[in-house]
């Protein structure tokens, strides 16, 4: 598993309105394994579009590798104590390979929230997609609780 922060919820990390994208920088070794699984803490109820994107050269997100929507029920969401996750499967053959991956959550209906840790871990960012009031990628100390995991064969 590779994730950032202390792993604690403490806030609720909300979405302003369906432009914006909390994204999640994970650095992988050279040749690591293919992520299989993306685990993720929903607080609130909601529609959630996540985006998997290489890194662009400029160190941002880049090419959309892989894109799923995800419909939270109430009984998806828990309270900080609760421990209730979400277990998304990926597309390791299109993921294999990779040194740098962008996790993005979007809001698509509802009032969708993730679980956060405060403790800066460094490898998050928001940014708003409308072309009308482009947002370009900020960081921010909230650290949405959000694992990687990886099998056990390593990519050549």
């Amino acid at each position: 598993m590779l994730s950032y922060g202390d792993g604690r919820p403490e806030s609720v990390l909300a979405f302003p309105d369906i432009s914006y994208e909390a994204l999640i920088r994970f650095d992988l070794e050279p040749n690591a394994k293919a992520p299989l699984r993306l685990w993720y803490r929903p607080a609130t109820s909601g529609s959630l579009q996540i985006s998997v994107y290489e890194s662009s050269g400029l160190d941002g997100p880049g090419v959309l590798l892989s894109e799923s929507r995800r419909d939270i029920g109430d009984s998806d969401a828990g309270d900080a104590k609760s421990g209730r996750w979400i277990v998304e499967e990926l597309p390791t053959g299109k993921l294999g390979g990779q040194t740098t991956l962008w996790v993005g959550f979007k809001k698509v209906s509802g009032n969708p929230g993730l679980w956060s840790s405060d403790k800066d871990g460094g490898h998050y960012y928001m940014r708003s997609l409308d072309p009308a009031r482009r947002v370009p990628l900020l960081p921010v100390r909230r650290a949405p609780i959000v694992q990687l995991e990886f099998d056990g064969v390593t990519v050549p």
